[in-house]
């Protein structure tokens, strides 16, 4: 099958093949980018649940040997994490109880008290309910959400996790993951680029360097033509080049010769 392809066109299929593959290697290569990005956020997120989990298993104890009440616990944990910011002070912590009532939230202590079961955000998701069952699962959830500092009819891309506390509340904290699709979109940007200028080198590559080599196979294949039509004076152009189109050329002069 190849026989019978110039060359010009086998050399524009080489290039064909490299690019598909460079594409193939930076689509991965992005992908690859993004889920790193997003399974830092999580650790992240996961970490510090659990830490303050932890926190609240230790009142928990405490009321247990009866140092304190139940709502002592309660009232004492919320009020040591109400305060914890991390993410640049943007990352905060909330819980509610398994019927969606706001208990406490760092960012707007105006929820606690509000009934929140239903509540949605702009693509339909039932933010609560998603997250009481997200922690019979793996812990995390998605929704869109105002940002702290932000215009508040501007939402951005949160993700969550949450645990159940050892007094029943749902506990969790989240971070805006729109600074992953923005750094996402940079590096795609980038692989553009690069894609593009690799692609021009090979365009331009390949044109001069099939230039170069059906150039000269058409000058000899017009000799050979010239001398099998009795034509043996004309010169014979490529016998200085080191390539095989050289050897060709000398093969030419040689058969000449002996014609």
């Amino acid at each position: 099958m190849l026989q019978n392809i110039k060359i010009g066109y086998k050399l524009a299929i080489l290039s064909l093949i490299a690019l598909i593959g460079l594409i193939i290697a930076s689509s991965v290569q992005l992908m690859t980018l993004k889920d790193t990005l997003l399974e830092d956020r999580k650790d992240k997120i996961r970490a510090t649940t659990e830490l303050l989990h932890s926190m609240a298993e230790g009142y928990q104890a405490r009321v247990k040997s009866g140092e304190l009440e139940q709502q002592q616990a309660i009232d004492a944990f919320y009020k040591s994490v109400s305060s914890g910011r991390f993410d640049g002070d943007i990352g905060y912590y909330f819980s509610y109880t398994e019927t969606g009532r706001n208990v406490m939230h760092a960012a707007n202590p105006a929820l606690v008290g509000k009934e929140m079961y239903n509540i949605q955000d702009p693509t339909g998701a039932y933010i609560i309910q998603d997250m009481i069952k997200a922690t019979r699962t793996d812990g995390f959830f998605t929704y869109m959400w105002p940002k702290p500092g932000e215009a508040k009819d501007v939402l951005f891309e949160k993700l969550s996790f949450a645990m159940v506390l050892p007094w029943g509340d749902i506990f969790g904290t989240g971070i805006y993951i729109d600074d992953v699709e923005t750094a996402f979109r940079s590096a795609a940007t980038t692989a553009i680029i690069i894609s593009v200028v690799i692609v021009v080198v090979l365009v331009l590559s390949g044109l001069a360097i099939g230039r170069n080599i059906t150039s000269a196979l058409g000058q000899l294949s017009g000799r050979m033509t010239q001398i099998a039509n009795g034509d043996l004076k004309g010169e014979i152009e490529g016998q200085d080049r080191a390539d095989e189109v050289g050897d060709m050329a000398r093969t030419v002069v040689a058969f000449r010769e002996q014609a």
